[in-house]
């Protein structure tokens, strides 16, 4: 739909600014691996586990936890961090502050991280990762590949003017049994 692509202007300004900063920069590899691993740590702690060690670096990190699951292993590539950092920055200083003048600067931003999630993941799982073979390699990748949509999908209507949570839920629900339909007639 044109109108929402004109709508998210500054977001896929962001994505495609990060594009260029990557090609010309490659990769971040410290930001990258810190950001990993505290996303190991966020989703342990949102299961109950306790953190015991972590360590981030340009040569990689480890995190030590007590608990793991699928969720907590596959974190980093499913969950945006520095997208979900952004917003809570952003939601923080709404408080405080008149925001409302940089909410395209904010948008770019979202845009950049979202950019950097995306990118990195990619660039992670084709160096075959611990976390995606210890759950199946896969199923690693249908789940992360279904969750980034989701969240892509979310951050977008969070963004939009005219998109709606049920909306969007619903056209999903429709495209859904639309391609069903399709496989089924072959």
């Amino acid at each position: 739909d044109m109108a929402i692509l004109r709508e998210q202007f500054w977001f896929f300004a962001g994505f495609a600014a990060y594009v260029v900063v990557y090609s010309i920069l490659q990769n971040p590899i410290k930001t990258y691996v810190f950001g990993h691993e505290l996303s190991h740590a966020i989703w342990t702690w949102m299961f109950r586990g306790k953190v015991l060690g972590f360590q981030a670096g340009a040569s990689g990190g480890s995190v030590t936890v007590t608990k793991s699951n699928t969720f907590i292993s596959l974190a980093p590539y499913f969950f945006p961090i520095y997208t979900v950092l952004t917003i809570a920055a952003y939601l923080i200083a709404k408080t405080f502050w008149k925001v409302e003048p940089y909410y395209q600067a904010y948008r770019f931003l979202l845009g950049f991280t979202w950019a950097f999630h995306l990118i990195l993941t990619v660039y992670a799982l084709l160096k075959d990762q611990d976390d995606a073979r210890e759950n199946g390699t896969f199923f690693s990748v249908i789940f992360i590949y279904f969750l980034n949509v989701l969240a892509l999908g979310l951050l977008l209507v969070y963004l939009s003017d005219s998109v709606t949570l049920d909306g969007y839920f619903r056209r999903v629900w429709e495209q859904i049994g639309l391609q069903y339909a399709r496989v089924l007639k072959m």
